[in-house]
């Protein structure tokens, strides 16, 4: 059976059709054997991207195909790992050129593990648990992804995993196939612990439209983590979803904001007036993040951190947002303190003088030079 698998790789076209041929008659009354052949050659003996060695791998997969045996799965990702490994040692003037192999080798595999159905998923997802071969989570995951709708169930298994990045991946892989099984799972998923499964599982929710998830997303719009509230935001506006009052109003326009720096959501913003002033001191807690943007009424692109644009919207309502900065600034949240002054330093409003002169004495080196300089901005 080996020695008649290798011909499929044979120069003439003639030879190789009558050796498709014989396989076609011979494998179904040796499956066993057919099924230990078809994977050593496919796993030990073709590599590379030639044009004969590829079309003969792809010719195992269908017949891998045709046995349907669900233990086949990885060995069938494996070999397109092994494959993109191969892609990524080819000199970079050369990878244009091969990139049509690996996506149609990429297809065809995705298209027999579809055909084999949920049985392959299973195993895939077992893989992943037990973790008995070398084929990585990674390509497992993103052939599930690439599979449609038998791996939708698998994929919901997978969100479980211990490992985040696992869930990750889980999560991304049920975005490309929108399938309304996984709505409550990924609604699940937007309380993960970790802020890169939160959003992927936001983004998800994204692509299914699902109305159900409007209120677990309207949490996310006041999540710690810049990227959650833009993924929960963008999931909501393509909901058609509205906000109850002007509070939620204020973060889901604020998490736009953060994602498409337009001048029309920033009016409207300032325009909300005290209504977005707490929310907005809030957001002046978020992590560094920096990005390129332009925003606000000296709308030039420069790198800023992510709390500033909360800054400038805080210094365009004005005076309804002195009192509550003056009391941000005994925040326990450092950033909120160092931010607050900031702010502050930009409203140029002289109640904030004893607050800020007090700020001096702050625990936190950032906070006391943010008050520095915003006192020095109340004198001019």
């Amino acid at each position: 059976m080996k020695p008649l698998i290798l011909a499929l790789t044979h120069k003439d076209l003639k030879t190789r059709r009558l050796v498709k041929s014989a396989l076609d008659e011979s494998i179904s009354a040796h499956q066993a054997e057919a099924v230990e052949s078809l994977l050593w050659v496919l796993q030990e003996s073709l590599h590379g991207f030639d044009r004969l060695t590829s079309e003969a791998r792809i010719q195992v997969a269908k017949l891998l195909s045709k046995i349907g045996d669900p233990q086949t799965a990885i060995p069938l990702v494996g070999s397109y790992e092994d494959l993109s490994q191969t892609y990524l040692e080819i000199p970079d003037n050369q990878r244009k050129a091969c990139e049509p192999v690996r996506r149609k080798y990429r297809e065809t595999v995705a298209q027999v593990l579809k055909e084999i159905g949920k049985p392959a998923a299973d195993a895939m997802v077992r893989e992943i648990k037990d973790k008995t071969t070398s084929v990585s989570a990674s390509s497992i995951l993103h052939m599930l992804g690439n599979m449609g709708e038998p791996a939708v169930e698998a994929l919901i298994e997978a969100l479980k995993h211990p490992n985040r990045s696992i869930r990750r991946q889980a999560a991304d892989a049920l975005r490309m196939n929108p399938d309304t099984r996984a709505v409550e799972p990924l609604v699940a998923a937007l309380d993960d612990p970790n802020n890169r499964v939160r959003s992927t599982a936001a983004a998800a929710l994204r692509a299914l439209k699902a109305p159900g998830a409007g209120a677990a997303l309207a949490r996310r719009l006041r999540d710690k983590d810049h990227e959650v509230r833009v993924a929960a935001a963008l999931a909501l506006q393509d909901m058609g979803w509205s906000p109850a009052d002007d509070e939620e109003m204020t973060y889901m326009l604020f998490a736009g904001f953060l994602a498409s720096q337009a001048q029309v959501i920033f009016d409207k913003l300032v325009g909300l007036g005290s209504a977005a002033v707490q929310p907005l001191i809030q957001s002046l807690g978020l992590k560094g993040k920096v990005y390129t943007a332009t925003w606000g009424r000296r709308s030039s692109p420069i790198e800023r951190q992510a709390s500033e644009p909360a800054i400038w919207l805080l210094r365009e309502i004005g005076q309804p947002a002195v009192e509550p900065l003056i009391e941000a600034l005994k925040h326990n949240n450092r950033n909120i303190r160092c931010n607050a002054a900031r702010a502050l330093g930009e409203i140029r409003d002289s109640r904030a003088r004893e607050a800020l002169t007090k700020a001096l004495e702050d625990k936190d080196e950032n906070v006391r030079e943010a008050a520095k300089a915003a006192l020095k901005r109340l004198r001019k």
